[in-house]
């Protein structure tokens, strides 16, 4: 039987928006593909993506008659970076509150690909980078598991078939315990 509904996923980085809704349910971005040369659009559920961070799009590409070659989300979420460059985008890209662009630089220059293994499984060792203290470590592992747990809430509500715009919405309304409350 053939299917009616493909799905293809397609990992980049979200360079910028160039339209989204008011009410942020659909938005129109460029995207950087790893492993192709040339940017290319999406459009569709885009919303809680922010530019500079790696991204997975679940959808299909699409010819448009009026806007041309295009990547059509029907899911969308976060990747947690790796490398030291998208690990400094990451800290530094407004999402953890208490790290800024040359806190992350230090942080990352410290630790290298390790620092979100360091900074989710060892928040003490964040103190021994000049210029945090303990109560500064625990904030940060704080925001840093908080974005984690939203990531994962988001991947496991989409693999339900729940629109993006809607796994947001229960994510803000039950937080840490969506996974475990919609089980």
């Amino acid at each position: 039987m053939p299917d009616h509904n493909p799905r293809e996923t397609l990992d980049g980085v979200l360079e910028r928006f160039l339209f989204q809704s008011d009410d942020e349910q659909f938005a129109v971005a460029v995207i950087k593909p790893d492993h192709a040369s040339p940017t290319l659009k999406a459009a569709g559920e885009l919303s809680g993506l922010h530019p500079g961070e790696r991204v997975r799009l679940i959808g299909e590409m699409r010819e448009d008659a009026r806007f041309g070659r295009q990547f059509k989300v029907s899911a969308s979420y976060p990747l947690l970076p790796h490398s030291v460059v998208g690990l400094k985008h990451f800290l530094a890209g407004g999402r953890i509150q208490s790290i800024g662009p040359k806190l992350a630089e230090r942080m990352v220059n410290y630790f290298k690909e390790r620092t979100l293994k360091v900074i989710l499984e060892e928040p003490e060792r964040l103190t021994e980078v000049n210029g945090i203290g303990q109560k500064r470590a625990r904030e940060i592992a704080e925001q840093v598991k908080a974005q984690a747990s939203h990531r994962d809430a988001l991947i496991f509500l989409q693999s339900l078939g729940i629109q993006h715009a809607m796994a947001n919405r229960l994510w803000k309304q039950l937080g840490e315990q969506a996974i475990s409350r919609v089980r």
